[in-house]
């Protein structure tokens, strides 16, 4: 199981120690695989030392997961502080390098600051289409977060656009599918994949040729 060391808390308290509001986590376990149990593991040690976050834990069969049309399990869903779905979803347990991008993503959140240039948010904002990114990652990729914490940027700036972080080494199936060879992968509405950390410009270059 999944230990949160003593040093890792406490640099994890120092970055979000400028936390505005209150961040709402949902995890849908997969029964009680060990996936399951480090997810819960490493919410319930951020619960518990940070009050800003609350914690929630369901089991994938409650009837809370059919109405955030979860995928897989084990999933992490993200509210605000009124329990507003930010359609960004975590597939897997955000472990090894993918630590980060869940502890961006609650700064994200909490502070309302996705730190995106005036330039790609007024574009970002003008998105009127469905846009659906998938980022495929796995925990020991360093690049990996980057993808995964742009696409959850572009989602929380604009209720049009969903992002889903897969874990390739956790859903092996899922990663086949999408002929994810190399990580981080990305995939937008179907249409359009690509590889790589890229610069946001380019990741919203591709959303709209997605579109």
């Amino acid at each position: 199981m999944v230990k949160m060391g003593k040093d890792l808390l406490e640099e994890t308290k120092r970055e979000l120690k400028n936390m505005r509001k209150n961040v709402n986590i949902l995890l849908f376990k997969s029964g009680e695989d060990e996936y399951s149990k480090d997810g819960e593991e490493i919410l319930n040690t951020l619960a518990m030392n940070i009050k800003k976050i609350n914690v929630k834990i369901y089991d994938q069969n409650n009837e809370m997961a059919k109405n955030f049309n979860l995928k897989k399990y084990p999933a992490l869903v993200f509210l605000d502080e009124d329990g507003n779905d930010l359609n960004i979803r975590f597939y897997g347990i955000p472990y090894g390098y993918e630590y980060t991008t869940l502890i961006e993503t609650i700064k994200m959140i909490s502070t309302g600051d996705t730190s995106l240039s005036k330039e790609i948010l007024d574009k970002v904002k003008k998105i009127e289409n469905e846009v659906i990114i998938k980022v495929f990652v796995t925990p020991t990729c360093p690049y990996c977060p980057m993808a995964a914490i742009t696409a959850y940027k572009f989602a929380i700036e604009n209720k049009n656009i969903k992002a889903e972080v897969y874990d390739a080494s956790e859903f092996p199936e899922e990663a086949s599918k999408y002929n994810v060879y190399a990580v981080p992968k990305i995939v937008i509405n179907e249409k359009i994949s690509f590889e790589g950390a890229v610069p946001e410009r380019i990741f919203l270059q591709k959303i709209l040729e997605a579109i």
